[in-house]
């Protein structure tokens, strides 16, 4: 949780300064179009001779007019990749935001479990003490009784020394009935803690930050909220770990697994519109025990918003099966931004890194596929298997605008689908 808590407050001061950066040049750029270059030149180019020299001519004057306006081109452009990368960074620091406010929750669970336990062992504790007092009163109370036994029995001159033995049996504690109790030294504060996403944490947690004028931050859903099964095709699945990448080491920012709809198991869980068609989840046609998502002509749009990868390492991970054994299938797309990546079932294609095919699988059964862009490469990987690297491109930034599963060229099942970020 405190990690967390260190990677969101980081992200929001950062954040802070992509906005500075924002409005400088977006100010910069909205001066100069109400100071220098608030009037549009106005030249025209009107062909009145048909002499080719003359048209030259028009058109270097009129030229001469508009290239004092090229450079609120560089002035735009600045403002527009500033706004980019502020977006972008946003939506980093909405994700940390979201593990923040979910390891908060998992820690006031364990914490409380922690007390609770505590508290028990303590009022077990004292009861186990007070049995213990009574078993060893008891205990020795019998002692003194055959002790007395002893002392009536005794020959008359011995009766004496048997009564100081008695007497002397008084002070033993009886070790043997002693119980050892566990140290613990120190105890947890079990003090109540203010619940995430209540007014005092939001408080504590954010408005008491210095950035915290200077962002927009998304929605905090309590615990409950959180924890409040959503519509469903089946009961909400149960917390698994989140996994990791073992080539990029990255950890899942996003698992779709369909058990709960369109809901992530991990992740955000505003991944695709409410009003997807929910027809499109369907029993996996090949037994196994899940619900899967059936492509059909069909199309699933996902928010690009959590695909903004820039230039660093990412991994892009799903089961697929066609319903019969062929290649080059088109199954998943990015676009937008000078970005075309195209997710086939045995290949992927990046624009500014290559395709390449292979062919190593029935493609009607399960299949596990994951392209990796791992600095200057993409590397494909079939069932856990490296097949292939393409490209060498470090500086490629991959920030789509459209992202969806398409359905135009595939006709299949997916599933348990994972972006690592």
């Amino acid at each position: 949780m405190q990690k967390d808590k260190a990677s969101h407050n980081a992200c929001r001061s950062e954040e802070v300064d992509r906005a500075m950066e924002k409005a400088q040049y977006c100010k910069r750029y909205n001066d100069a179009r109400k100071g220098e270059y608030a009037s549009i030149p106005t030249c025209s180019l009107k062909h009145a001779s048909t002499d080719d020299a003359k048209k030259l001519e028009e058109f270097e004057e009129c030229f001469e007019d508009f290239a004092e306006w090229f450079p609120l081109w560089d002035i735009n452009m600045a403002c527009k990749n500033a706004t980019r990368v502020h977006t972008n960074h946003t939506s980093r620091c909405n994700l940390m935001q979201w593990r923040f406010e979910e390891s908060s929750c998992v820690f006031n669970v364990k914490r409380d479990d922690c007390c609770n336990l505590q508290q028990f062992y303590r009022k077990r504790q004292d009861a186990v003490k007070v049995s213990e007092a009574k078993r060893k009163a008891e205990f020795m109370a019998i002692e003194q009784i055959d002790c007395r036994f002893k002392v009536l029995k005794a020959d008359k001159e011995k009766r004496n020394e048997t009564m100081h033995e008695c007497i002397a049996k008084r002070s033993d504690v009886a070790p043997h009935l002693t119980i050892d109790y566990l140290n613990i030294s120190a105890e947890m504060d079990c003090a109540p803690l203010a619940k995430p996403c209540d007014t005092n944490w939001l408080s504590n947690e954010y408005k008491s930050k210095a950035w915290f004028s200077k962002v927009q931050l998304a929605k905090c859903d309590s615990c409950e909220a959180r924890q409040a099964p959503a519509p469903a095709v089946t009961p909400a699945p149960t917390q698994a770990p989140v996994p990791t990448d073992t080539v990029s080491g990255a950890s899942a920012v996003i698992l779709l697994d369909f058990s709960n709809g369109f809901v992530p198991k991990i992740g955000p869980a505003d991944l695709v519109d409410a009003a997807a068609d929910k027809s499109m989840i369907v029993d996996d046609p090949t037994g196994l025990p899940r619900k899967v998502l059936v492509v059909d002509g069909r199309s699933i749009a996902l928010l690009a918003k959590y695909f903004q990868f820039n230039n660093d390492d990412f991994a892009i991970q799903m089961d697929q099966r066609r319903n019969f054994n062929g290649g080059n299938s088109w199954t998943f797309e990015m676009r937008g931004n000078s970005v075309r990546y195209d997710f086939y079932n045995n290949y992927v294609c990046v624009n500014g890194f290559g395709c390449r095919h292979t062919d190593c699988c029935d493609w009607s059964e399960w299949n596990t596929h994951k392209f990796v862009r791992k600095g200057g490469e993409i590397i494909q990987y079939m069932n856990g298997k490296e097949m292939q690297r393409v490209g060498n491109n470090p500086d490629k930034q991959i920030n789509p605008t459209i992202v969806k599963f398409r359905g135009k060229h595939f006709t299949g099942h997916i599933a348990n689908f994972m972006v690592f970020h």
